[in-house]
């Protein structure tokens, strides 16, 4: 299968739409120019109505390969990915050399939780076109899934040495790098795909990540501020500018930062977390109660949350309230030392000694380290950069005179909210 020039993908994105839907028209027995409607349908976004004009296609030339993957692209932009799934197979069935196809099988399949065969598909691919930069991108996120970090390093690596320009490889390069622990090879990652797409708001949100834990707080800041210029409703970036904030000891902005990120997402749980811990700081524990609240009723296994809350009730001074809160935050996760260490405080308090004796052990069995008579709050303010995104490859418009053109590649981008420890 021939990979159509770069050249002739522009082409058919900007010249052809404008007259597909004219030529089928024109032409309504020729299966390409109902295929040549649907791409340029496909790049309005207007899915059904691409689908409509696949099936045409589909119709007069049931062998047609690339409109069954076309036809999935579009299945899988409306969440029909197991319709998508069976316009792949049935694409690969008749043409089984078609990598695009391949990848973009490996998409949906691994969006619908079979990474082992969604990796299987991009191998394939791989056997087809060594040479396909956006599988061995997809490639690299299966491996990082799995928390094989070098292997999905390897895997971007070798894709922007096919394709220098491909962002989100730079951008996925970096977060396997910030997991790997080098982050200041992941910042310079995020820097390469900023200068491929200054709005690249995933780039500056992961980047200011990387930064934070480099200890380079308020460049943080700045690159968290440059996401909110390109995306005002970003929550995860809002959130994560809290969480710099609070590193400067800037708890009332950082507050204000949570506050944002909770308009746009009310039932963002970290963000609750970390709003109480900020206004604790700022010896306000009392408001800081119904922000742990909201924290745990948005989920209830929260163990910081019911470990802060803790902090804020023993803070108070309401022991027997704050001892319920350790106790469920124990409940959860047995081995949390600090936990331990001031249920012990809180018993102690209350005049319950050998109890809190036992607990005390407790913290050392868990490796506590150096305990003492004060409350201490284990700081929530580990974060996760944005989800890789996986990029579907269309087939493309092809020219009357039969010659494939691949279009634009579409990418089905997701990030993940940020997380706090």
């Amino acid at each position: 299968m021939l990979r159509p020039l770069a050249l002739l993908a522009l082409f058919s994105i900007f010249v052809l739409p404008a007259g597909a839907e004219r030529y089928a028209e024109e032409n309504p027995l020729y299966p390409l120019a109902w295929y040549n409607k649907g791409v340029a349908l496909s790049e309005l976004g207007r899915y059904d109505e691409a689908i409509l004009c696949y099936d045409n296609a589909l119709e007069l030339d049931p062998e047609y390969a690339l409109a069954w993957n076309n036809k999935g692209i579009a299945k899988s932009a409306l969440g029909r990915q197991n319709e998508a799934l069976d316009c792949y197979n049935r694409s690969l069935e008749i043409d089984p050399g078609y990598a695009p196809a391949w990848n973009n099988h490996g998409v949906v399949l691994e969006g619908l939780g079979r990474a082992d065969e969604a990796l299987a598909s991009y191998e394939r691919a791989l056997q087809i076109d060594p040479e396909y930069a956006l599988v061995w991108s997809n490639r690299g996120g299966i491996f990082y899934s799995r928390g094989d970090y070098n292997s999905s390093i390897d895997s971007y690596e070798r894709a922007l040495e096919i394709e220098p320009a491909l962002k989100e490889a730079w951008n996925n390069l970096g977060r396997a790098l910030y997991a790997a622990g080098l982050y200041d090879r992941s910042v310079d990652c995020y820097d390469e795909a900023l200068k491929i797409d200054p709005e690249y708001a995933t780039a500056w949100n992961n980047r200011g990540i990387a930064l934070g834990i480099l200890g380079s707080r308020q460049e943080a800041v700045d690159s968290y501020d440059l996401v909110l210029k390109i995306d005002p409703g970003y929550a995860p970036a809002w959130y994560n500018r809290g969480v710099a904030l609070s590193t400067l000891g800037s708890f009332e902005d950082a507050v204000a930062s949570y506050d944002e990120a909770l308009k746009i997402d009310p039932d963002y749980a970290p963000a609750w977390n970390n709003r109480g811990i900020a206004l604790g700081f700022l010896g306000r524990q009392e408001e800081a109660i119904p922000s742990y609240e909201e924290a745990l009723r948005i989920d209830p296994g929260y163990v910081m949350a019911w470990y802060n809350q803790g902090v804020a009730y023993s803070s108070l001074g309401l022991y027997d309230e704050a001892l319920r809160s350790y106790e469920m935050a124990l409940s959860i996760d047995p081995t949390l030392k600090e936990a331990w260490n001031n249920k012990g405080i809180a018993l102690a308090t209350l005049g319950r000694h050998e109890e809190a004796i036992e607990c005390y052990e407790k913290a050392l069995e868990a490796e506590a380290g150096d305990i003492n008579a004060s409350d201490g709050e284990k700081e929530p303010f580990e974060m996760r950069p944005a989800e890789e995104e996986e990029t579907v490859e269309d087939g493309g418009a092809d020219h009357p005179s039969g010659d494939d053109a691949t279009a634009e590649d579409v990418t089905a981008a997701g990030e993940a909210e940020t997380d706090s420890g």
